[in-house]
């Protein structure tokens, strides 16, 4: 069963499926081992820490260089939440969704460690680790029980990783029983990890990452959609739809299309209306590039009767 813990952040959804969880100054594997061999198991151990002037930790252990000592879980955790943000090395997460602070902010996170079980480190008197880790399969049975006699449950926080050794260890994690019980990722939390979201400003309900959502219709079985299919090439004898001409004159002042050179190259389209009087004929041509209308008056070529020939002789006025 995976290891469910939260985040809130302002950053918006697409961005944390892209990038996931990192501090303002990461740490990979092999430096988070360092660190946690330098200040839990051997204060001559060799560490590189990311170059930052702002940062207690990186100031402490140049300091101490000449005569190292070991740390402590508890100083260490303690250095990490007094950084600031823009010296972090650490991602902030919390087993609880209710707690303090984590609802002042835009979107909320849900993560999924996909690791069945977790090895927890206790530190031992010496502010040493301790040599045999405690495999846990829930975040609470971490920490150590309460005391007996008075019955007050123990506040150190514990290492968390996902191997039994160091060496190995892939994932480190101090995890605190104090306060909101924080679970603070040295190492960075990875975008596959993270499932759902939810935002905070409009009290809206969990939904699926952008990119776990992109890819829930494939794993339903939806046929896949084609792709799109280029058009066909026009042969020697395909005719494409001649476009509508207008009307009215062109009144642009740039050079015409060849095109539209040898449309008005051609003799214009008449269109003739014509109206019938006894001796003369009134014919009105209108141009249709034009749009001018021409009214002429022709004799008439038919026969009339008798009582039209004196008409005949000049058209009406």
């Amino acid at each position: 069963m995976p290891f469910h813990m939260y985040r809130s952040d302002n950053r918006p959804p697409q961005t944390i499926a892209t990038d996931g969880f990192q501090a303002r100054m990461p740490l990979d594997e092999d430096t988070a081992r360092q660190l946690v061999r330098r200040s839990l198991i051997d204060p001559h151990a060799p560490l590189q820490l990311p170059d930052a002037r702002d940062s207690a930790i990186v100031g402490y252990f140049q300091r101490t260089q000449a005569n190292p000592t070991l740390v402590g879980l508890p100083a260490l955790y303690a250095e990490f939440r007094r950084e600031t943000s823009a010296s972090t090395m650490h991602v902030s997460t919390s087993p609880d969704i209710g707690v303090g602070g984590i609802l002042n902010r835009s979107n909320m996170y849900r993560i999924e460690v996909p690791n069945g079980r977790l090895y927890a480190w206790q530190t031992t008197a010496a502010t040493r680790l301790a040599t045999t880790p405690l495999e846990i399969t829930r975040l609470d049975q971490a920490h150590p029980a309460a005391d007996p006699k008075t019955g007050v449950p123990s506040t150190k926080p514990v290492l968390l990783t996902d191997t039994d050794s160091i060496d190995t260890a892939r994932l480190f994690a101090i995890s605190s029983p104090a306060g909101d019980g924080e679970v603070a990722f040295l190492t960075s939390v990875p975008k596959e990890w993270i499932t759902q979201t939810r935002s905070l400003e409009n009290k809206g309900p969990w939904q699926p990452m952008p990119n776990a959502h992109a890819q829930a219709p494939a794993n339903r079985g939806t046929a896949p959609v084609a792709p799109p299919q280029p058009p066909p090439a026009a042969g020697p004898h395909r005719r494409h739809p001649r476009r509508p001409t207008s009307h009215r004159r062109c009144t642009a002042r740039r050079p015409h299309s060849r095109s539209r050179k040898l449309r008005r190259s051609r003799p214009p389209r008449r269109r003739t209306r014509v109206m019938r009087i006894p001796t003369h004929i009134r014919v009105t041509t209108t141009m249709r590039c034009t749009g001018r209308r021409s009214v002429i008056w022709k004799a008439c070529r038919r026969p009339h009767t008798r009582s039209c020939q004196n008409a005949r002789a000049a058209p009406p006025a």
